[in-house]
């Protein structure tokens, strides 16, 4: 994502070289396209080591890096390596100015250890956050009819959170918890007037990019919150937030994600005018002879 304020000659480098593999990616022959996704999951290898030791990582010849670079515009590897290079230098440099956490084993140190990673990683996230492909998806899930969300295993918290922030604020949300095997069923009660916030990140799961390519077939809204700009859910959506660092594996706090889905729904529900007192007259079903009930 590209971020839309000021990010600083290193970001605009490292983003605009994201942007154009992105671009670039569906006329990538199969080979390069391997290449490709290796490089947006893996930029801090991508800075830090040889092309050898590339082209041995992605199952590749050497010269297959080159010509890669080559087809995106570079003169060769080196120059596209530049840019890996200059996020790198940025992330040295947030994991520098967090130092000095406890290295002891107590509990308290673990929980001042994790909270300046969460305060890195958030740094991360505002320093590439695109705010036009936010603000957009904000409209598009505003002007819809049901909003559902889905995600499974690790991203699962994060559906749970969303659904939640929208409840709270009145607004309805329908939450594809899968609970008995339902969830592929239920999503297919989303119909073109409606939108799917589709949660995934590397290793994607199989259910929640199937829900997102079938809704979008269907003609409805799909918001993709993932890892990479080439996510299997990004083909299929309208728009695609990204939030990076959230492979399996990884060693980030989740800190980033967490604000990204909470600010998308705390600013979806604020447009479409989610209070406290929307809230308790939806909980309220009106009986055959006129009266109201309470939900139970």
């Amino acid at each position: 994502m590209v971020r839309k304020n000021d990010a600083g000659e290193g970001s605009s480098s490292f983003l605009e070289m994201r942007s154009r593999i992105v671009a670039r990616y569906p006329e990538l022959s199969p080979q390069f396209q391997s290449i490709a996704q290796f490089a947006l999951s893996n930029p801090e290898a991508m800075a830090t080591e040889t092309v050898v030791q590339l082209a041995g990582r992605v199952g590749a010849p050497p010269s297959s890096l080159v010509r890669f670079a080559q087809s995106l515009g570079y003169t060769g590897f080196a120059e596209m390596k530049r840019g890996f290079r200059d996020h790198l230098v940025f992330l040295v440099k947030t994991k520098n100015d967090s130092q000095g956490a406890p290295q002891g084993e107590g509990p308290a140190d673990a929980l001042r250890r994790l909270a300046l990673e969460a305060q890195r990683d958030i740094e991360v996230l505002n320093r590439d956050f695109d705010a036009t492909a936010f603000e957009r998806a904000v409209n598009s899930l505003a002007g819809v009819t049901s909003i559902f969300v889905t995600a499974q295993h690790l991203s699962y918290p994060f559906a749970s959170l969303f659904a939640w922030s929208l409840l709270e604020k009145g607004q309805e949300c329908i939450l594809l918890d899968n609970v008995g095997g339902f969830a592929l069923r239920q999503s297919q009660l989303a119909g073109p007037k409606d939108a799917t916030v589709s949660i995934s990140f590397s290793p994607y799961q199989p259910s929640v990019v199937e829900e997102a390519r079938a809704h979008r077939a269907r003609g409805g809204t799909v918001i993709a919150i993932t890892d990479t700009p080439l996510s299997p859910l990004a083909p299929h959506a309208n728009e695609v937030l990204i939030v990076p660092g959230m492979a399996v594996g990884s060693t980030g706090s989740l800190a980033g994600a967490l604000c990204l889905i909470r600010s998308l729904a705390s600013a979806v529900a604020a447009i479409r005018g989610g209070n406290a007192g929307d809230s308790d007259r939806r909980g309220r079903k009106r009986r055959p002879n006129g009266g109201e009930r309470r939900n139970g």
